[in-house]
């Protein structure tokens, strides 16, 4: 993921995040800041070396701090992308461990099913952290919601096909 943030005193900030590694970069005016550990970073400006705090990540937000002046990168997610993130979760929880509901509608759960529930969640809050208006946050944690769910289907009903052809 990648953030360009137009600043008035330090011009263009540039983010950089990888999304699985959760490597970061940051460059200020085209001019790549030095890692010192792992929040803290050396800049330039006009030849006084300047220590910079990055604090935070994609899925709790990001702050840089330069000379006690606090930038903010990246925005928290919305507590509807969490909360649609979250039904995930318990809806699997719910519907997996009910054999009434699976005998209507099967779907796996347990470890691959919290595997696929936790991958659906942190895409949702990745991808409906890239758009501004939250009508499309909320339809993109939907699409989420209903993949995910759709994904376990699938998976379930493959192991039943392969358990009915065993025995």
């Amino acid at each position: 993921m990648k953030r360009v943030i137009q600043h008035n005193v330090y011009g263009s900030i540039i983010y950089e995040e990888g999304a699985w590694t959760g490597k970061k970069s940051l460059t200020i005016n085209g001019v790549p800041l030095t890692k010192v550990d792992k929040t803290h970073y050396t800049y330039s400006l006009d030849g006084e070396l300047i220590t910079v705090e990055l604090k935070g990540n994609t899925l709790t937000g990001v702050t840089l701090k330069i000379q006690n002046e606090v930038i903010r990168l990246v925005d928290k997610p919305a507590w509807y992308v969490l909360v649609l993130s979250i039904l995930m979760f318990i809806f699997v929880i719910v519907w997996g461990n009910s054999p009434t509901l699976c005998a209507v509608f099967p779907i796996v759960g347990g470890f691959i099913g919290g595997a696929i529930c936790g991958i659906g969640a942190v895409l949702n809050v990745l991808i409906a952290g890239m758009v501004k208006k939250a009508s499309y946050k909320i339809l993109i944690g939907v699409g989420f919601f209903i993949a995910t769910i759709l994904l376990c289907y699938i998976i379930a009903v493959v192991i039943i096909a392969a358990a009915t052809v065993v025995a």
